[in-house]
């Protein structure tokens, strides 16, 4: 559809089928308002051989994924991330995004020897004192083996 008006359905909700709203314009600048006017699109479609140009359009703009020069690629290939962003959904399903999405992964970390993690506890003393004098720079601290 060249051209749609606003306020038909094509143009009010995401559209998974065969149709495409195509926006003409008369600025990059109009382009870019126009996106950003809205609510962010699912996937956002850049035609152009001006690499700048799609460049600055996807830096000015927020949409679930892109594709340049082609229409819904970004969800076609099976290890790039795919997912909405805004009411558009959120999360990325696909690849290692869809991975790190439904993954529910718990850190760990483990203590080794030779750290200063002791002098967050108390009792503080002299050798939490030249550690806060080192780490501001300040010359006059006293002379306390930080290792020791």
């Amino acid at each position: 559809m060249v051209d749609p008006p606003d306020d038909i359905g094509v143009m009010r909700d995401e559209v998974f089928g065969p149709i495409l709203p195509v926006r003409p314009y008369d600025s990059l600048d109009d382009a870019i308002d126009y996106v950003n006017a809205g609510e962010r699109p699912l996937g956002l479609y850049v035609m152009t051989m001006d690499e700048a140009m799609a460049e600055e359009t996807l830096r000015r703009t927020s949409s679930g994924g892109a594709s340049i020069n082609a229409c819904a690629m970004q969800g076609a290939i099976a290890a790039l991330g795919f997912g909405g962003v805004g009411q558009s959904g959120v999360g990325r399903h696909h690849g290692v995004d869809g991975f790190r999405e439904f993954s529910n992964p718990r850190g760990v970390f483990i203590r080794g020897e030779g750290d200063l993690i002791d002098a967050f506890y108390a009792p503080y003393g002299e050798r939490q004192e030249a550690l806060i004098q080192a780490v501001l720079g300040g010359g006059d601290g006293p002379g306390v083996e930080l290792t020791g």
